[in-house]
């Protein structure tokens, strides 16, 4: 029995893709997340998404994800920082 339920999905409209990130919490201890990535066209009024990759992760790996990528991200700024400084 699912307990929670959650999605969310962003449109990258300058380059015409999509990331959905949908999120389901079965019970206390198992949890599945779904993110995929893909192509979005138009076609008359009706945008189609078109999907080209699929991962399914639990939360813990999501959370490690999460850090290693915020980890990155402050090395990113700092070496910006470095090379503005000299």
């Amino acid at each position: 029995m699912i307990t929670h339920f959650m999605n969310h999905k962003r449109f990258l409209k300058a380059r015409n893709q999509f990331f959905d990130l949908e999120t389901k919490i079965i019970d206390q201890n198992e949890s599945i997340t779904r993110l995929t990535t893909g192509f979005v066209e138009q076609h008359q009024d009706e945008l189609i998404e078109k999907p080209i990759f699929t991962v399914e992760i639990s939360i813990e790996d999501m959370e490690d994800m999460i850090n290693n990528l915020k980890s990155h991200i402050r090395q990113i700024k700092n070496l910006k920082n470095e090379n503005e400084t000299n």
